[in-house]
Formats: C-alpha cells, sequence, structure tokens
C-alpha cells in the first residue's frame, strides 16, 4: 500500500524500494546514525550492537529457508559453526585477507549446507527437523575430531585486520559488522523480489502446484539450503573473529532454537523480521540480565541458578505469547501501523 498521492507512472517507479522524499530521508538518517554511533556510543552498546548485527546476518539466512521456501532446520546454529571454522583457517593456516576469509567460510558453509539439506528433497516437516538436527550433531562430531582445524579445544583466531587497517577496537569492528549486515540485508530484500525468489515462496506455499508450474522443487530446496548455510558461514566468520576464537560452545542447539523463535517473533517470510527479532531479543535478554539480581533479592529461595536462566525463561514466555497473539510477529503489526498512517485521515479496522 502506497501513501495517498503517491502514484507510479513507470515500471521502475513501480518495482522500488523507496518511494518518497520522506523514506529516503529516514533511510539516510538510519545510515548517519549506524555510521556515527561509534563516536558518541559507549562500549558496551557497541558490544550490543555487533552480537545484534551478527545475529541479522544468521536470522537472513534462516529466514531464506524458513520464512521464504518453507524448511525448517535445526542445523543453523552448526552452518555457523562451519563458517567459524573455516574463516579461521583460511587466515591462520593460508593467510587470506579477512574479507576473503569470512566469504570463503560462506562459500564453504554454503556447499556443506547443500550436502546435508538434500534429504529436503524427499522428505519435509518433522523428517526433515530430525535430519537437520542429524546434520548438527554430525557436524560437531567431525569438528571435535578433526584437530587440524581445531578440534574440541576450538581454535584461536588472530587480530582482525583488512590490509594496512588493523580492527584493533570494538568500534571498528562494530563498522565492519554493520557493513555486512547492511549489505546482507540488501540481498536479502531482493530475493522475493526475484524469479528465484517467486519460486521458493511457490515451493512453500504449495509443492505439488508449484510442480505442475514447472518449477524444479529439488533444486530450489538445495539452493535455499546453499544461500541460508552462506549467510550462517559468514555470520558464524564475524562471531569468531569478535570473540577471538572459533570454538563449538558459542553454537549450540539451544542457539538454533533460539534462531527460529527470533523469527517467530520478528516475522517469518520478511525482510524486517530479522531485524526485529534480533534487536527485541537482545532487549529481553538485557532486561532478564538486569532484573535477576532484584529478583533473586525478592525471592531468594529460587537460587542463582535459577535467577541466572531468567533470560531464556523471558525469552519462552515472548515466543509462546506471539504464536498465540501475533503468530505473523512483530513485521505484521508495523505493516499495519504504517498502513493506518498512509490511509489517514481515514480509518480502516484490522
Amino acid at each position: 500500500m502506497r501513501p495517498c498521492g503517491v502514484y507510479n507512472i513507470s515500471y521502475h517507479q513501480d518495482r522500488a524500494v523507496i518511494r518518497t522524499k520522506l523514506q529516503w530521508g529516514w533511510l539516510i538518517a538510519l545510515f548517519v546514525f549506524l555510521f556515527t554511533f561509534p563516536l558518541f556510543g559507549k562500549e558496551y552498546y557497541l558490544t550490543l550492537g555487533i552480537l545484534v548485527g551478527i545475529t541479522i546476518i544468521s536470522l537472513h539466512g534462516l529466514n531464506i529457508l524458513l520464512g521464504y521456501t518453507g524448511q525448517l532446520s535445526l542445523g543453523h546454529a552448526a552452518f555457523m559453526g562451519v563458517g567459524a571454522f573455516t574463516a579461521v583457517n583460511l587466515v591462520v593456516e593460508l593467510h587470506f585477507p579477512l574479507i576473503f576469509a569470512i566469504l570463503g567460510g560462506g562459500l564453504v558453509t554454503a556447499f556443506v549446507g547443500i550436502l546435508f539439506g538434500a534429504p529436503a528433497i524427499r522428505i519435509k516437516g518433522f523428517y526433515l527437523v530430525m535430519a537437520t538436527l542429524a546434520a548438527h550433531y554430525i557436524i560437531f562430531f567431525i569438528i571435535h575430531r578433526w584437530e587440524g582445524i581445531g578440534g574440541f579445544i576450538g581454535k584461536l583466531a588472530p587480530p582482525a585486520q583488512i590490509g594496512a587497517w588493523a580492527i584493533d577496537s570494538t568500534a571498528k569492528f562494530y563498522l565492519l559488522v554493520v557493513i555486512f549486515a547492511i549489505v546482507g540485508t540488501y540481498l536479502a530484500l531482493n530475493v522475493p523480489r526475484s524469479n528465484t525468489g517467486r519460486a521458493m515462496i511457490a515451493v512453500r506455499d504449495q509443492d505439488l502446484a508449484a510442480v505442475i508450474l514447472g518449477i524444479n522443487i529439488s533444486y530450489y530446496k538445495l539452493l535455499a539450503f546453499g544461500i541460508s548455510s552462506f549467510y550462517a558461514g559468514v555470520a558464524g566468520g564475524l562471531l569468531a573473529f569478535y570473540l577471538g576464537i572459533a570454538h563449538t560452545q558459542f553454537f549450540s542447539l539451544t542457539q538454533a532454537v533460539w534462531y527460529l523463535g527470533m523469527l517467530i517473533v520478528g516475522g517469518l517470510g520478511s525482510t524486517l523480521g530479522p531485524i526485529f527479532g534480533a534487536i527485541f531479543f537482545q532487549i529481553i535478554s538485557e532486561l532478564s540480565t538486569r532484573a535477576g539480581p532484584f529478583i533473586l533479592k525478592l525471592l531468594p529461595s529460587i537460587g542463582e541458578a535459577a535467577a541466572s536462566q531468567l533470560a531464556n525463561i523471558f525469552w519462552a514466555i515472548v515466543i509462546l505469547f506471539f504464536i498465540i497473539k501475533e503468530p505473523r510477529g512483530i513485521n505484521h503489526s508495523w505493516v499495519v501501523l504504517k498502513n493506518l498512517y498512509r490511509l489517514h485521515p481515514f480509518s480502516r479496522k484490522y
């Protein structure tokens, strides 16, 4: 829906993402804020920005797989681990430049994703979930026993550096993540607008009808796994260089489940869904962490162990709330709000 008084006179205008001067103004203001944030933001908030940015990149990949193609996966965290170990080894062992190492980690992860996504050609639903769960454990089994790439103890990452520019501060790494997140978001935005994206959506909505229309569903399912895994690999590589180590403990099965929850809360099948989900998850985590000592003081009988799990408990409650009350996520509420604004002064009930 377009704002009142805005109409298109060409096909190019009809396909434009940014349509009005006001939208261009908001977009430019957002970019200015993101790139100048290190000048006034505290290091603590820059750290949160890095974690949110990496999560957004990873969620864009999972959204292409689940939101657009309808393929449910519990192996996303493991694919991030593949990207992390690959990127670190490319720099340490083969002396790749940082950017090429991270992208190379994404490509290797895409190949691994296609390999483990092959069962999606024949199975779906619960059976596909179990297949990707098996992929998670198989990948970690291989990593733990392959000492040459890091093994069970992990692989230390060297200081991040691009040419002569040493990324030796939180602010510099924040800018690197922001650039990757913006590029990843732009590419993800254009997926559903392409022929490939429309074919994926057809496979998600009704695979039998897609076959009748001549769509090769096997190809697009594998392609979705490849693209999704590429995003996961890039996110994993960035996280490894930020933490200074590639280790399987940062890519647990619990994290894979939380990624699914973030997409549910943010909104499946939308570009803004991963962004809303990642930000909202970080807000809940921070609020839970700050509320933990206060709740423990009020209810000392629950113990410190239970208080430390408040973030997981609160996030699980949030996911349940959205499943029941707003299954289409925050993005749907945002779309409704925009439409109400665009219809002003007319009213419309949803």
